[in-house]
């Protein structure tokens, strides 16, 4: 799932060195948004485990302070080598630097949600795809007290207090979306898709699958198959129908994305069985592991070849934009990232936390 979403990120700002005429680019732009929503669901599902087997072992401070501790070691050092690699970049280049200090603080997508016709600085071309990083940075922050207050105040009940907060956590902010689409008209879709406040609920599907895995084991991979099938065809109306259709219907861009997230929560149950070993299973777990790299190095190559390459075909800038994308992301990867996580996995083991981590947990989780 990891693979296949930065696959749909990749293909999507790979298609914009084409002509934006073409249906088949049009629906390759749409891919994008989808991979994220991907993403979402997944760390949702990851981190929503994570939490439900930690709290069932304790309820101490302790228990969130170890959690955000191996997760910020996880997703920090890499969020800040690119924003600096961004800022380098930008000052070479001459482009436009918006006001920085909201980046060091996942503030720059918090505050846009409220104005109308609001032109999104992360679509000018500084470090774009930082949105969703902090989405999900507010995510790890604000749902890992929510559930930790469900567990101390009424443990007894933690089962039932645990699904009503993502229950209600959904509803308000699909509730607070909704109303804003249908009130204020956006201009833009960045300033919905791209915001903190009305993407929250995006993690919260794959906190929902997390709950089901852990309360009921058993009945988790029921109907695997069917609801995979259920999924793709969900993800595929979105991509085919709803996608290009956005401006068109206020219905549609409320619907486009709690069905994308429901759609991505519905393949969980069936890829979280799947097993290394197979055809082809060694490269998609190499692309798996490279995803956050790679998803924060390939736009810095893009940006690049765009201001050098002007003159190159499409096909030849988007094979070196696929290739200096994947190098890029390994040798962050293997130089930069994997030990850092090294450290980070001694010191957990020196304090005796290791067992928080998932049975099927990876370096990249």
């Amino acid at each position: 799932m990891r693979a296949s979403a930065i696959s749909f990120v990749l293909v999507c700002h790979g298609a914009r060195f084409f002509s934006l005429r073409s249906e088949a680019v049009r629906i390759a732009l749409w891919m994008g948004p989808m991979g994220v929503d991907l993403f979402f669901a997944l760390s949702g599902f990851l981190i929503g485990g994570i939490l439900f087997r930690s709290f069932a072992r304790g309820k101490s401070i302790g228990t969130l302070g170890n959690f955000w501790m191996r997760r910020w070691l996880r997703t920090l050092p890499n969020y800040f080598l690119y924003l600096l690699i961004t800022i380098a970049i930008a000052l070479w280049l001459g482009i436009e630097m918006p006001s920085l200090w909201k980046y060091f603080f996942f503030l720059q997508n918090l505050t846009h949600f409220w104005q109308p016709a609001f032109v999104n600085p992360l679509r000018q071309g500084f470090f774009e795809e930082s949105w969703s990083l902090a989405v999900e940075e507010w995510f790890y922050l604000l749902t890992p007290i929510l559930l930790f207050a469900a567990a101390k105040v009424a443990p007894a009940k933690f089962r039932t207090s645990s699904l009503l907060i993502i229950i209600v956590s959904i509803l308000v902010v699909s509730f607070a979306r909704t109303r804003y689409v249908a009130s204020v008209r956006p201009l833009l879709d960045a300033s919905v898709r791209t915001s903190v406040v009305y993407r929250l609920d995006a993690c919260m599907y794959g906190v929902c699958a997390a709950w089901l895995k852990h309360f009921y084991p058993r009945l988790f991979p029921r109907g695997r198959q069917v609801f995979f099938i259920l999924g793709i065809a969900m993800l595929a109306c979105v991509l085919f129908f709803l996608g290009p259709k956005m401006r068109d219907s206020v219905l549609i861009r409320a619907l486009r994305f709690p069905l994308s997230s429901l759609g991505a929560m519905l393949l969980l149950p069936l890829l979280d069985n799947w097993k290394t070993g197979g055809l082809g299973s060694g490269v998609i777990v190499r692309i798996s592991l490279w995803s956050y790299s790679l998803y924060l190095a390939h736009l810095r190559v893009r940006t690049l070849i765009l201001h050098f390459g002007e003159r190159l075909s499409p096909w030849i800038a988007c094979a070196l934009f696929l290739f200096f994308s994947v190098l890029l992301a390994e040798f962050t990867y293997s130089f930069f990232e994997k030990p850092i996580m090294d450290m980070r996995d001694r010191w957990s083991s020196r304090r005796n936390t290791t067992a928080h981590l998932m049975p099927n947990e990876t370096p990249s989780a």
